[in-house]
């Protein structure tokens, strides 16, 4: 910038604008001209040629054209000044997001983690309200197969793997049993009966049509508790989900029984309906 007692001109402004002439102009000995390039502050953006002239002191007439000579070597070429605004400006956005990167650091990521930590606790809330919904709605239907088919498990027991119609193991025909598996797996002495259902019993719990539900006993100890778990259960139950642990060795799921069981099998034994 170039300053006299009244005013300060800034020769080259900001943003790249440029210095055109600066000269002792021959009309006017007295003064140092300067021509710089200048925005139009209106709303149109545009450029004007502004000129103001500085005086030059008596005697100091040699220094003008010294100045004169020191300029010349801007001419046409954009502002340093313009370059150094820049420079800042970005050490300032550089510090504002500095800055809003420590507030949601120190504030608004605790506030995050509450609200995960909140969003969590909601769907377990609704996860453990699902489930008890779901073994409120299976739970009458487990205590009526359970008074038919407990007394049957230690006849069952000395028993080969086998099956039983629905009938036979002592259910009405109207039931919602469809048969009964029982025996022992092969990796140990657990003995497992498995009820198998002519449908699931939770609603809409599964979107396959040959689903169908199984109350499955088993005498494997630990008893599982987690879907992860495995637990003893007829071969032909090849994969077995939607698990619901229930109590004394009881669990509910849904399978595919392969093969489908509409009859009893060759082992099946009437005498266990007694």
């Amino acid at each position: 910038d170039v300053y006299d007692t009244d005013s300060i001109f800034g020769l080259l402004g900001i943003f790249g604008l440029k210095l055109l002439k600066v000269e002792i102009p021959s009309d006017n000995s007295s003064v140092i001209r300067f021509t710089k390039l200048q925005y139009n502050s209106g709303k149109t953006l545009s450029t004007y040629e502004k000129k103001q002239e500085i005086k030059i002191p008596p005697g100091k007439e040699e220094e003008a054209e010294k100045i004169v000579q020191y300029f010349r070597q801007y001419f046409g070429r954009k502002s340093i000044f313009a370059k150094y605004q820049w420079h800042s400006a970005f050490l300032l956005l550089g510090a504002m997001l500095t800055w809003a990167f420590v507030c949601f650091v120190f504030i608004a990521s605790p506030a995050l983690e509450e609200l995960k930590r909140e969003r969590e606790q909601r769907a377990e809330e609704y996860a453990e309200a699902q489930l008890q919904e779901n073994i409120n709605q299976i739970t009458p239907l487990l205590n009526k197969i359970r008074q038919i088919i407990e007394p049957k498990f230690d006849q069952l027991k000395t028993l080969q793997s086998g099956k039983l119609s629905a009938k036979e193991a002592g259910f009405d025909e109207n039931s919602e049993v469809l048969a009964v598996l029982y025996g022992r797996c092969i990796t140990g002495n657990e003995f497992y009966v498995s009820v198998v259902l002519k449908k699931v019993a939770v609603k809409k719990s599964t979107y396959d049509l040959t689903d169908t539900g199984i109350f499955n006993y088993t005498t494997t100890k630990p008893f599982p508790l987690k879907q992860s778990d495995s637990f003893c259960r007829p071969p032909i139950q090849k994969e077995v989900f939607s698990k619901i642990f229930l109590s004394d060795g009881w669990l509910y799921g849904e399978t595919q029984n392969s093969p489908y069981l509409p009859t009893p099998g060759p082992t099946a034994n009437s005498k266990a309906n007694k």
